[in-house]
């Protein structure tokens, strides 16, 4: 058995519905077998940093929309609307998409969580069907746009996890020396 045969099934694919998946960006032509064994046809890429992913999977037989969404950041409004769109003509054809960014998290959650609120999911209920994923929204821009979606579709407002303003991010150190600097100046 070759390496390539070996890592057939390794690629972690969490169900959220019948026909919506979400993991992290594939890492190997392995990986798109084994999405693609797992029934998937088409892919949702919100990776910006994997600028040639998309044509890859393409290549590869899958049906890719591209949307790139810098780490840590939310699509517009318009970008998010015509790539969720794009993923209910997949779902209305029958098909099971992969939603996906680098690590199957925020961007991935962010964008997951849109579609539900437009099935009419409350956040509450869209928050459930993720629980037992990695992806959720991680940073205030994303909650905010999941916010402003909620409102362009007519839904009830978002509100954002009490706790985000102290959870940690990469730009921590940097904050809290502009909280001392701030401090050093009152």
């Amino acid at each position: 058995m070759s390496v390539e045969t070996s890592r057939e099934n390794t690629y972690p694919l969490k169900w959220v519905t019948k026909q919506v998946a979400v993991g992290y960006a594939p890492h190997s032509l392995a990986d798109i077998e084994a999405i693609k064994s797992s029934g998937i046809e088409a892919v949702l890429n919100l990776c910006a940093e994997c600028y040639d992913l998309h044509e890859i999977e393409n290549a590869h037989g899958l049906d890719v929309h591209w949307l790139p969404i810098t780490d840590e950041d939310a699509p517009q409004l318009e970008d998010a609307q015509k790539a969720i769109d794009w993923l209910n003509s997949k779902i209305g054809a029958n098909k099971k998409v992969l939603i996906h960014c680098r690590f199957g998290i925020g961007r991935t959650g962010t964008v997951v969580m849109a579609w539900l609120l437009g099935q009419g999911y409350s956040a509450d209920q869209a928050e459930a069907l993720l629980d037992h994923t990695p992806s959720e929204p991680k940073s205030r821009r994303q909650w905010d746009f999941l916010d402003a979606y909620s409102k362009s579709i007519g839904a009830n407002a978002i509100e954002r996890p009490a706790d985000l303003e102290t959870r940690r991010s990469r730009l921590g150190k940097f904050f809290r020396k502009y909280i001392l600097m701030n401090e050093w100046h009152m």
